[in-house]
């Protein structure tokens, strides 16, 4: 299983958004950064999920090796 990243930081958002261009006021970043830390948290459970054993499959047949 995959080690879960670290909780994101306040300011490693504000720098993230900052770098694509989010902008706003005080009050709308901190609503912004409190639903980006609820989403990650809820995304968590992927990286509970065993994928031993299973190789990437191509989502697009085009893709595959030998195509």
């Amino acid at each position: 299983m995959t080690e879960q990243p670290p909780e994101m930081s306040k300011e490693a958002f504000l720098n993230m958004a900052a770098q694509l261009g989010l902008e706003g006021d005080d009050d709308r970043m901190q609503t912004l950064f409190e639903e980006t830390k609820g989403s990650l948290a809820r995304a968590a459970g992927v990286f509970e999920i065993d994928t031993t054993g299973y190789a990437p499959s191509p989502i697009n047949p085009q893709f595959e090796v030998g195509a």
